[in-house]
Formats: C-alpha cells, structure tokens, sequence
C-alpha cells in the first residue's frame, strides 16, 4: 500500500543575497552521516523588527500606495519592460528595503510577514537590491541625473534574472518596488516580482473568536484541483473541503477554533505537479501583530551542499523530537536520490515534483531501487539550511510531511545554482529535495507482540467509530495461528480446519487472509470497519525477505458464527 504526500516550495529568493559559495570538491562528503559537526559554519540571529508601514484590514485590497519619483522613475523601466504594477507589492518591498538587516541576507520569516501586512496572499517573490553608498544625489527620493545609473542597474537585472529562471511572458510578472534612505548616505533600491497563480477575493486578514471568514477565487495559467490545508493556532493541520464551480472559481469556509494564527495555504495542480499557490495567516481572535519576528541566518562560504543537506535533516528531526515524534534515521540512498532530483530542478529552471524526465518521486524511487510503503517529498529552493526549514513550517503541506508519524527514514540532497548575478557576494540559490518514507516493515513490534498490538489496534479504531467490540476468542485464534504459519509459508490453509472449528460449537466460518509489507497497513482494511457478529480469531506472521521477495506480514482472520439462541 503507497501513500503519497508532495508539496512544492520555493522559497524566498534574492538577486543579491547570500552566498554558499564553495569548490566543487570542497565541503563534506555527501555519503557521510549528519551530526551537530555539519551545523559548524552557520549561525542564527534572532531579530525583533517593528515595521511602520500601515497593517492592510483584508487580503486583496487595494493598498493606495503612492510611490515616490525615484519608485516610479524605476517602475516605468519596469512597465517598458512589459511587466505590472502591484501597489501593495510595492508597499511591502518599501518596508522591506527598510528593516531588511543585510542586502546580502533578507530572512524569509521578514519577508512572508511582511507580505501578509500588505495584504498579500502570494509566496515569496524574488528580489532584485542595489545599494548605493555615499549617496549626495539624494536618490531616496527625486530620479537626479547622479541616480540615472542605479535606476538603469536595477531594472536591468530584474530582467536579467527573469531571464535566468526561464519567465515566459512578462505580462503575467507583478512587481513592487522600494526604495528608503539607510542613514550616513546610503540609499538601498529594491524590486520584488512574483507571478500571480491564484485570483482570491478579499477577505479579512483579522476575524472575531469563534467565527469564520469564506476564502474564493479562481486559480490561474492553466493549473487545476485547488485545494485548500490549515494549520490551526494549536498547530493542528486539517485540510477543507472546497466547493468548485463550473466556471473555473472555487471556495472554501476558514473556520477559527482556538484564539491565535491560523495558517492558510492553497495548493493546486501546475507543470510540475502539487505547487503552493497561496500561503497566509488568518487572525483569529487577535490583531494583526506590530512587530515580527525573524530569524537571519549566517552561512560561511565554505559550508557546501552536502553539509547544508545535512545540517536540514538535523533541523528537521530537532522539529519533530521538540513534538514527542520518533526521530527519523538518515538514509544515504534515499539522499542520492533526493541529490540527482535537485540537480535536475536546477538545470532544468524548475522547482517542483513532476520532472519532464524522471518522472515523480515513485518513479525515481523505483529507479534507485528503494522500496517504501510509503512516501513523502518536499522541495525548495532558498538560501541556508534553516532558512529553507522555517520556510517549509510556514506552509501547512510541507509541515504535514516534516511533522508525518507514518514515515520512518529520510534523506536530504541539495545543491547549489549559479550566483545570481555578476557582483561580489552573490548568492547561489540552494535547491533542496527532502524524501521522507517508510521502508517495509519498519516500526512494526515483535513477533510475539504482532497479533496483540494489531488486536489492540482494532478496538481502538472500532471504538473511535462507534461500533461495538469484536468478540475475540481464544480458540479460533489458536486455529488461525496454524493457518497463519502456513500462509506465510506459501502454503495452503490446512485442510479440515473447518471442521475443527465447527468442534469448537460454531456453525459458519468466512476466513480471511491480509498480507501487506507495512504492518501498520493491517489496521486499514475495511474488514476491520463492518459489522461483524460472531466470534473472531487472529493471527499475524512475519515473513522474512528473500532474494526475490520483501519481508511482509501475512494475518489469518476467523469470523465463525454460532446457531442463533446458542
């Protein structure tokens, strides 16, 4: 049995920003197993950053942003260039040039909380900065001749980097721009582009305790099946039903339980399968914050790929051991994998789970010889390894992977892009691939506890649904355990075992034989949801691996019935 969770991330991405830059033979092995070692060369500053830009009541609305004569000076390079005018992106990358603590560095944790103040529904956008020093031109604010040059800069490499990501049609790129005075003469530019793939209709960013808010819109470029996922202020993740419509549109209900931040995202199906289309707060019950926090993250140029893989996987198991979830083991194959995927969305300018040639994650699993029961995959691409982490926690998909109890192994691999442009410190993109699975198996008890547990099991589920309990006894369980051993051993029910049962004073028998390489897959059958009268037996055997076949669990189930008034 396969299940399969995938999300797509892209997380935030910067024209100039951090650099991870390393030699291609540099860095760490990539087969070697992580340890605190790999978090060597990386470190976290917490900042608390109180922005001044005015708090949008609804997502979607008109923001009434007026830029300035440099902004639109640069904005109409921009407009020539046949990309749009978003006001509120403007509004939030205003803000941004401002509190950002580094050119070089922009947290992604400034970046989403900002976007939400303006009202703004998207995934990170990409930046473009440029920084002037010695600023005498006071080009913060009037286009004079000593500013003509950064305006051109920057215009010019907003195109060039939507050139590098292979954007097609320029008309469908939304830009804001932003520039602030940074005191003793530094001015620092910056322009923000995102290409919208969801039309949502206002709605409220703040709404009362105990209420609901109606999320609608259509999704846009082609992509279908929009799906709706929260993550509720407890940090519980539930996803919504959703109503379509035949005319493309579709909507949702938002619904507050506990006072807090609840996390919307909204997924759909693009080129390169499941993308996040949205991904914002909902407040319940509270006001928008004042101030945000965020976390920058320091790489040395000397941490390579490898080590970041690495140092990911640590964060992600310190996410799920703080939770009280069993830590998950790296696996160096599932890391090789994980490695060649994101090699192939870097060279082929994408970020996604659908590759034009390997196919989805099954596929390339299959390939690599690595057999699960089941599967997850996150991927992204950011700029440090926690940032990607924190990034994939803000998005209710990915969390739900990260934070999964059914899987058991994982492994990371990452890569680095090409420097984004040609000035010292320019980053190299990070372009991560996380699979998250279970091998055959895997977490199931022992022998002598397989029939128990899955018996166990079994009361909970009926109890949970309000059915009555299975009478279980004990002599057609001894039965079924002989008809157990000779199953996993490829044989036959022996012969005669109904008539030992009907010696036991039952009339009918039905027998049921489950075999599955997940033990935890015994539990889901539909047999275990009907209404059964009569007594049950059950046993559960493990069958060992062999060199054509998988370990798996064989379970024989007795249903056998008395005569009615017995």
């Amino acid at each position: 049995m396969m299940k399969r969770s995938l999300h797509v991330l892209a997380v935030l991405g910067s024209l100039v920003g951090l650099s991870c830059e390393t030699p291609a033979a540099g860095g760490r092995r990539a087969s070697k197993a992580p340890s605190t070692d790999d978090l060597e060369g990386i470190t976290l500053q917490k900042l608390q950053i109180r922005p001044q830009s005015p708090i949008a009541k609804r997502y979607g609305d008109d923001a009434g942003h007026a830029p300035t004569p440099v902004e639109s000076a640069i904005g109409e390079r921009l407009v020539a260039a046949g990309l749009t005018h978003l006001p509120a992106l403007s509004l939030m990358t205003r803000e941004l040039a401002a509190t950002a603590p580094d050119q070089l560095n922009v947290p992604p944790s400034l970046v989403d909380g900002l976007m939400a103040r303006a009202g703004l529904v998207y995934p990170p956008p990409r930046l473009v900065v440029v920084e002037l020093g010695g600023d005498r031109a006071g080009c913060d604010t009037t286009p004079a001749p000593g500013c003509e040059g950064a305006i051109a800069s920057i215009a010019e490499q907003t195109s060039t980097i939507l050139a590098m990501e292979g954007v097609g049609d320029p008309s469908n790129q939304r830009f804001g721009v932003g520039v602030t005075a940074l005191g003793g003469g530094r001015t620092r530019m910056m322009v923000a582009v995102l290409e919208p793939a969801v039309a949502l209709e206002p709605m409220p960013a703040a709404v009362p305790s105990g209420s609901s808010t109606k999320l609608a819109g259509r999704l846009l470029g082609g992509r279908t099946q929009p799906n709706v996922e929260v993550v509720d202020a407890g940090g519980n993740w539930k996803p919504m039903p959703v109503a379509l419509s035949v005319d493309g549109s579709f909507s949702a209900v938002v619904a507050c339980g506990k006072d807090g931040t609840h996390q919307v995202e909204v997924l759909a199906e693009g080129e390169h399968g499941p993308e996040v289309v949205a991904n914002f707060p909902v407040y319940c019950g509270t006001q928008v914050p004042d101030t945000l926090s965020a976390i920058m993250e320091h790489v040395a140029p000397e941490v390579g790929a490898a080590q970041i893989a690495r140092a990911n996987f640590i964060y992600l198991n310190a996410e799920r051991e703080r939770r009280g979830l069993p830590a998950l083991q790296w696996d160096p194959d599932a890391a090789r994998v994980a490695r060649k995927h994101s090699e192939d969305m870097r060279d082929a300018g994408f970020v996604g789970h659908r590759s034009p040639t390997t196919g989805n994650v099954t596929d390339r699993f299959e390939r690599g010889g690595i057999k699960g029961t089941i599967v997850r995959e996150n991927v992204a691409r950011g700029y440090g390894p926690k940032g990607i982490h924190d990034s994939l926690m803000r998005s209710p998909g990915h969390r739900i992977n990260i934070l999964a109890p059914d899987v058991t192994h994982v492994g990371v691999g990452a890569v680095l892009g090409e420097a984004e442009a040609d000035v010292a410190g320019a980053p190299r993109p990070v372009f991560a691939t996380q699979n998250l699975y279970k091998k055959p198996g895997a977490g199931a008890p022992p022998d002598r506890e397989l029939a128990s547990t899955l018996q166990r099991r079994v009361d909970d589920l009926r109890r949970e649904a309000g059915l009555p309990p299975l009478q279980w006894d004990a002599g057609l369980t001894k039965l079924a355990a002989r008809g157990a051993t000779a199953v996993g051993a490829g044989r036959e029910l022996p012969t005669g075992m109904d008539s030992e049962v009907f010696a036991l004073g039952f009339v009918s028998l039905q027998s049921h034989r489950l075999a599955t390489p997940d033990f935890d897959a015994l539990t889901t059958v539909a047999l275990w949801r009907e209404d059964i009268a009569g007594a049950v037996g059950l046993a559960v055997v493990r069958v060992k691996a062999t060199r054509t076949t998988d370990a798996s669990f064989v379970a024989v189930v007795f249903v056998a019935g008395r005569e009615q008034g017995a």
